[in-house]
């Protein structure tokens, strides 16, 4: 969120959260929790809810649109944790910490979604 307003941060995970579902895909967003009034007053739960988003989750779809400590740390957790972390990315392509710690790196939404589609129908299959 680092960059963007709310409304440009919540947008694209509107969008995404539709093109899921209408794929069978549950979508977690850690915005349906709102902790922009002084986010400091709501740790821990700020940090370890969106961990358990991460933990829950099968893949984790990053919009790294700005340089932010808490996208790469979340990053970082999900690769940790074993999750397949797809990055849509038109600046940060070459970062060799996000090269490494992401599964695929997209310039755009439509090619993640294309990914993931195509991960969980391969998943269904098994």
């Amino acid at each position: 969120m680092v960059g963007c307003s709310y409304a440009d941060a919540a947008e694209w995970r509107d969008e995404a959260k539709f093109w899921l579902r209408r794929h069978g895909i549950t979508a977690l967003d850690p915005m349906d929790r709102d902790y922009r009034e002084n986010p400091l007053s709501h740790l821990p739960a700020l940090v370890e809810e969106d961990k358990i988003d991460i933990e829950l989750a099968d893949v984790l779809l990053v919009n790294f649109t700005e340089k932010s400590i808490g996208t790469s740390m979340e990053i970082l957790y999900g690769w940790e944790h074993g999750k397949r972390v797809i990055i849509v990315s038109e600046e940060f392509t070459e970062d060799p910490w996000i090269v490494y710690h992401s599964h695929n790196i997209y310039r755009s939404m439509q090619e993640a979604y294309d990914k993931i589609f195509r991960l969980f129908k391969d998943k269904d299959r098994t």
